[in-house]
């Protein structure tokens, strides 16, 4: 059973335009438990608990008759043992249902000084990560101990949302309506696109580090909570991370990752990818740097034209950037240096 038939399964049910062996598969829920009907859950409930409950429910089998083996007598199919798995598969989805609520609220306070009233809050109590499904079909990895708050209907204009801890974001592309994440004092702003943020363990210091797309990273300043100013503001791409350093003046500095990664480069930015050979034979040394330089999305620079037509023979596909460097750099007596988000390699000779 796919998601869209879950969700379309529910909101049939909510609609009353269920046919009778749907109707039967929810009610079974209810009655296996004694419990209330699910009738008296409202849609909007029924919004705020889908994303949780689809995990639990993609891995049960009580709907695979329905969908792979139509059957006339649906209840024929299911012997005691199903229907005990049925009951177990119940009992996780009730935990949580309820789980959901607790953790799933309206929060009334505010965020740094921006005011989050109103905004539902996701908080990842368990010891794994946690995915968020929003509306508009972006999804956010919780890490453990993570919280974000989100509205239950974005604005036309835009969509925000505000995040505590790390969270891997994966941003539904819509140029109408920018996306924006509050995190600490900055404001990470995107159309569509993958990016992580992480706070570190230093006082004052988040890290902002881009898989796909670009992003822009800013420091807020707000009056009456609308944001009046941009201080330091970067931009950033694949491969390309941000840390910001808070206190009196906010500082961004722009570096690569730790472990950049091979991209293939599209319209709506980078898809990382590990199935790219890199195998050269005699290949000059300018040809090895813009081949790198593509795949990854990194400036790799040449310090002189000596070092542009050197031969360089290898295969270095299975290493990771840097430990490639290090063998191109042996093979051709050089060394190289990391200029933010640049590559520069020198001679050893100079």
């Amino acid at each position: 059973m796919t998601r869209n038939q879950f969700h379309l399964l529910l909101k049939r049910y909510l609609d009353g335009n269920a046919s009778q062996d749907e109707i039967n598969i929810v009610d079974t829920w209810y009655q296996l438990l004694d419990t209330e009907s699910l009738e008296l859950i409202s849609t909007e409930e029924f919004d705020e608990i889908e994303s949780r409950l689809w995990h639990t429910v993609q891995a049960s089998t009580i709907y695979k008759p329905l969908y792979n083996k139509p059957s006339n007598n649906f209840f024929s199919n299911y012997n005691v043992k199903k229907l005990a798995v049925a009951a177990t598969f119940l009992g996780l989805i009730i935990v949580s249902y309820f789980l959901f609520k607790n953790n799933y609220k309206k929060d009334e306070t505010v965020f740094g000084n921006l005011s989050i009233s109103g905004m539902l809050q996701m908080h990842n109590v368990s010891d794994t990560q946690m995915m968020v499904f929003l509306k508009d079909s972006s999804s956010v990895l919780l890490k453990p101990n993570a919280t974000l708050y989100y509205p239950k209907q974005f604005l036309k204009d835009k969509r925000e949302v505000y995040l505590e801890g790390e969270a891997f974001f994966k941003v539904a592309k819509n140029t109408k309506r920018p996306f924006y994440v509050y995190s600490g004092n900055i404001v990470t702003h995107v159309l569509g696109t993958s990016f992580w943020i992480k706070p570190s363990q230093k006082e004052n210091q988040i890290s902002v580090e881009v898989v796909t797309g670009r992003v822009e990273v800013y420091e807020h300043k707000q009056k009456n909570e609308s944001i009046i100013a941009k201080n330091n503001g970067v931009v950033i791409t694949p491969n390309q991370k941000v840390v910001y350093t808070g206190g009196d003046l906010g500082r961004f500095q722009t570096s690569l990752v730790e472990s950049p990664k091979v991209l293939i480069i599209d319209e709506s930015g980078g898809i990382a990818t590990n199935n790219v050979k890199l195998v050269f034979d005699k290949e000059t040394v300018e040809k090895v740097v813009k081949t790198m330089s593509r795949i990854y999305g990194v400036d790799i620079l040449l310090e002189n034209d000596n070092l542009m037509n050197i031969h360089f023979s290898g295969d270095i596909s299975n290493l990771s950037m840097f430990q490639q460097l290090d063998i191109i750099c042996k093979a051709i007596d050089a060394r190289y240096e990391l200029k933010e988000t640049k590559i520069l390699i020198k001679s050893n000779l100079n």
